[in-house]
């Protein structure tokens, strides 16, 4: 209806969004916001304003780009944006200097540690196993328990949405008001699969996370939590953990990939939910061949934490008393190779992580 599309636009605009506006071959408006569009006739351009007092040309217009004029400046603004912000982060201000410096460290680390593709791996342990899964997750686990995830098969446990336009303007529009109950019916008009379903639920429990324990509708709810769409797709925040608490899902168990929440909250850095899962005595491990939260904190080439949130992270796993490893110890080799200084926080905090010239770095390259 005409005026669900009025209250869309003006919705648009109290956001602050522009358009991009011309007129086309049958001499009508083309309105292009980027997730919403639309033509109309000049007649009812005027009809609009005469109605619902809303002049569609008084919209802000957002030019698009000519790639081959504004490409260059772009560039450079891009640059010159770079070179501030690792100014800021890192207190350099000779950021060429910096970069520098940064290549040699980086040939130093790769003249010591060259760590191995994993297909060689994971055809030796095909062959010792003969068809047996439970032997090639062993038998792969005692090289490194990262090529047991490597190897394991990404479970697909949901498509994503393609929504329709009106669906998504009725979505869009709700969800923005905060209406939940209307939200939840216009969902159950929907001839949504179950994954597509799930991913809906995923999200609202991140938008409306003091309705979670009200979010019944039974066919909507997974019967296990996928936590890596939990804390993907619906981005995981402190108040929807503890809404789920509150509800009847247990967060405690691991989920449809074997993994506990407490390995995604650090997959994430998500310092907040590490600290109150570790203050709450979360479980600490899943499927026994899997990498565990240190394993996976400790792996400073894939994780990209900052020095100061590697140690807070390291520092709260600590306190559930992880069993260490020689997989623990081969990732501090390489934090000790990368970054000195870091590694000698850790150590002296947790002595039981200090390497030395006898401990091998990670022999394996999956995950890089």
């Amino acid at each position: 209806p005409l005026e669900r599309t009025i209250n869309i636009i003006r919705l648009l605009i109290d956001q602050g969004l522009m358009a991009e506006m011309k007129t086309n071959a049958h001499g009508e408006l083309e309105f292009n916001q980027g997730h919403y569009s639309f033509s109309l006739p000049d007649d009812k351009v005027q009809a609009i304003y005469e109605q619902f007092g809303l002049d569609l040309l008084s919209i802000p217009r957002r030019e698009k780009l000519n790639g081959n004029k504004h490409f260059s400046s772009l560039m450079d603004q891009m640059e010159d944006k770079k070179n501030a912000a690792i100014q800021q982060a890192f207190a350099e201000t000779d950021i060429q200097a910096a970069a520098s410096h940064c290549a040699e460290i980086r040939k130093k680390i790769e003249r010591q540690w060259t760590p191995q593709p994993p297909g060689k791996f994971f055809k030796a342990a095909a062959a010792h196993s003969a068809g047996d899964e439970t032997l090639l997750h062993a038998s792969l686990y005692d090289i490194d328990p990262d090529l047991v995830s490597c190897k394991t098969p990404f479970l697909a446990a949901t498509q994503y949405i393609n929504l329709d336009e009106r669906f998504f303007r009725d979505f869009f529009h709700l969800q923005s008001s905060g209406n939940i109950t209307e939200i939840q019916e216009l969902i159950e008009k929907q001839h949504f699969n179950d994954a597509q379903k799930t991913i809906l639920f995923y999200q609202l429990a991140a938008s409306f996370p003091e309705h979670i324990p009200y979010l019944t509708f039974s066919s909507r709810i997974p019967e296990t939590i996928d936590y890596f769409l939990l804390t993907t797709v619906g981005k995981l925040t402190l108040p929807a953990l503890k809404a789920l608490e509150a509800s009847s899902f247990d967060t405690r168990t691991t989920d449809i990939r074997g993994r506990p929440l407490l390995y995604y909250a650090v997959k994430n850095k998500s310092l907040d939910l590490i600290e109150y899962m570790v203050d709450q005595q979360y479980p600490y491990r899943g499927y026994q061949f899997y990498s565990d939260a240190l394993h996976y904190a400790l792996s400073s080439w894939k994780v990209g934490f900052t020095a100061n949130d590697l140690f807070q992270t390291v520092s709260l796993l600590m306190r559930l008393n992880p069993e260490i490893d020689r997989f623990h110890l081969a990732r501090m080799k390489v934090i000790q190779l990368q970054y000195p200084k870091i590694y000698r926080q850790i150590v002296d905090r947790f002595p039981q992580l200090e390497v030395d010239e006898e401990t091998p770095f990670p022999v394996s390259g999956c995950g890089l």
